[in-house]
């Protein structure tokens, strides 16, 4: 019951992000993907994540796991998650605010964060092979990616439990000023013509 409970939630978070990719994708990375916007998007996040976590203390946890999240929490962060199609903005991190601000806690946002992940990079790798999978088996041949596919799943779910430890620890604030110090650096390389 836990197991069907959190693959229907999966699911229906990738639903948004999947429709909407298709959809604007190219379109939005026509517009969007070119340094200034990519800064400015830096920065951004760098501010709501710092703000997050100033009113992180009055959020009231109710989601312990990822078969509580249930299809209306799960739509929410779905759509939440295309908001990552704008370059230069974390699709983790978004993901996982949004389950926060939904009553998940940490270590649940994560995971399911990573689960949403997985599905949604293994679903973009598959449209790829069915558009391109001529041009991608002659340059790289069967095993490669396949290979390549493994690893990256293997490594993802490994690095669930380090990433949630590790936020226990340090709190989310350090990837905000992380952001607001590499979208400073870029904005100064823009304006000097240095990129």
């Amino acid at each position: 019951e836990d197991g069907r409970n959190s693959l229907i939630a999966v699911v229906v978070a990738f639903i948004p992000a999947g429709i909407i990719g298709k959809l604007f994708g190219d379109s939005v990375k026509e517009h969007l993907l070119s340094p200034t916007p990519v800064a400015i998007t830096w920065i951004v996040g760098g501010l709501i994540i710092l703000l997050f976590v100033a009113q992180q203390s009055r959020l009231t946890t109710r989601i312990e796991s990822v078969s509580e999240i249930g299809v209306r929490n799960a739509a929410i962060i779905g759509v939440a998650q295309t908001l990552a199609l704008i370059p230069g903005t974390s699709r983790s991190f978004v993901t996982i605010l949004a389950a926060m601000l939904l009553g998940v806690n940490m270590a649940t946002a994560v995971e399911f964060s990573f689960l949403l992940g997985f599905v949604t990079l293994s679903a973009a790798t598959a449209l790829e092979l069915v558009q391109n999978g001529d041009t991608l088996v002659d340059t790289f041949g069967v095993v490669s990616p396949l290979v390549g596919i493994a690893v990256a799943a293997v490594t993802a779910f490994l690095s669930v439990k380090f990433m949630i430890d590790w936020l226990n620890k340090r709190g989310l604030a350090v990837f905000g000023w992380y952001r607001l110090a590499v979208g400073a650096a870029a904005v100064v390389l823009i304006a000097t013509d240095r990129t």
